[in-house]
């Protein structure tokens, strides 16, 4: 964990997990090690990207090319910066650090951010000293596996074959499947226990959301809008970009108009405030038009 004498190597294998792990290690010492952030993933941008799915895969592959491009080239030009760790993250993010022991090597290490942060607009690197900033980077270390997720997320929604059967398949299954996205547990229990008659799918965040709607198709969706990462209203946007027939339904404690009028924008049929009765998501759900009440399992429910 010191200085290395080997010429830097990019990690992109898992860097998730090794760059969490890294970081984990430093706890003991973090003093001296300097943090370089390169955000890439600020090129993607979700509303531009779901409203252009056909293009999805290719915009990705691009955006991946130009930040492997410079991840390379920083390898090259960084050369054998002191105890250098290079990460290439599957949202496109570069990360560098190093850890100069002396003097001499600080000026190294200095020139060279400098003339790598010449390279961008103002303000888009990110430099940081971990034993100042400790939290913040395991902090961001988490947040690396959502980001994962979520590049996952938009190569679901580029499967264009898998995508284009969602009604096939939805009409072909014999019972309907409940997706509950939520990120409290509790909530996500206390729904699915008013719908133990459905087969109940569960996601805790948006990026699962949309990953498992590709895969299940469900026949309905309860929806949260905050949620972390990707929001309610940026899945509902993704779901409906994917299946303009998904019958989606909004779950907020926030009964903030501009909220409701987004996501009834967005395609939402329905709006639930929390918390809510068994009778009240029952009737919500009677209004799918993939759930038939001739299949005796959703009784007209009285308020």
């Amino acid at each position: 964990m010191g200085i290395s004498g080997d010429f830097m190597k990019i990690i992109s294998d898992g860097a998730e997990h090794q760059f969490l792990t890294f970081i984990d290690k430093l706890k003991a010492n973090p003093s001296g090690w300097i943090a370089c952030v390169f955000p890439f993933s600020r090129h993607v941008v979700h509303d531009n990207l779901v409203s252009r799915r056909a293009f999805i895969k290719s915009d990705l592959t691009r955006f991946r090319a130009e930040a492997k491009a410079y991840a390379e080239e920083l390898r090259d030009t960084g050369g054998m910066l002191p105890g250098a760790q290079l990460y290439f993250f599957t949202d496109n993010d570069v990360i560098l650090l190093c850890c100069p022991a002396n003097e001499a090597q600080q000026k190294q290490v200095r020139q060279t951010l400098e003339a790598e942060a010449a390279k961008f607009p103002r303000g888009f690197c990110e430099f940081g000293f971990l034993a100042k900033e400790l939290p913040t980077y395991q902090k961001m270390a988490e947040q690396k596996f959502l980001s994962h997720k979520k590049m996952k997320a938009y190569d679901s929604l580029s499967d264009e074959s898998v995508v284009e059967s969602l009604s096939l398949r939805r009409k072909r299954r014999e019972e309907p499947i409940i997706l509950v996205v939520e990120d409290d547990r509790f909530t996500a229990s206390y729904i699915a226990g008013f719908l133990k008659e459905f087969d109940i799918v569960i996601a805790r965040n948006g990026e699962e959301a949309i990953q498992k709607y590709i895969e299940y198709a469900p026949d309905a969706v309860f929806l949260d809008i905050h949620l972390p990462g990707i929001n309610g209203h940026q899945t509902l946007q993704a779901i409906k970009c994917a299946d303009p027939e998904a019958f989606v339904v909004m779950l907020s404690v926030d009964t903030a108009k501009s909220s409701i009028m987004n996501a009834s924008e967005l395609g939402a049929v329905s709006f639930l405030k929390k918390p809510f009765s068994r009778e009240r998501v029952l009737n919500t759900l009677r209004l799918s038009p993939f759930i038939r009440d001739s299949r005796g399992i959703l009784p007209i429910q009285r308020v």
